[in-house]
């Protein structure tokens, strides 16, 4: 909550969406057994970006939003989030299966990349 405040919501969703990519694309770099410390070094990152992440992003859909509509536009990024969850352990579980753990991985890693780059140019 403070640092949205100190540094504005945009910005902390921005870097942090630039980690969590970083983070799974390193993640996917790592996933033979001699970088087991530098697997788990990429999920940390992961974890931290995403933690800070989520106050910003509920900041930011109160500030973006109209008065009237604040109460909708909190629940958008929760439901987003949770019908992820449904959804993505199968697909990345079909990949990792067809294609191994590194195809599941780099799947995250593009998605919020491009996720960020979509959210970087809408918010401008």
């Amino acid at each position: 909550g403070r640092l949205a405040d100190a540094v504005g919501p945009r910005n902390i969703l921005l870097v942090c969406g630039g980690a969590c990519s970083a983070a799974y694309f390193g993640a996917a770099l790592a996933t033979e057994a001699h970088a087991k410390e530098a697997f788990v070094a990429c999920l940390a990152l992961w974890a931290v970006a995403a933690a800070i992440k989520s106050p910003a992003l509920q900041a930011f859909a109160i500030s973006a939003a109209p008065e009237d509509r604040r109460g909708a536009a909190l629940s958008v990024p929760k439901t987003v989030g949770d019908l992820s969850y449904l959804i993505a352990p199968f697909l990345l579980g079909a990949l990792d299966d067809n294609f191994g753990p590194e195809a599941a991985l780099t799947c995250c890693a593009s998605t919020f990349l491009l996720g960020t780059l979509a959210f970087a140019f809408r918010s401008a």
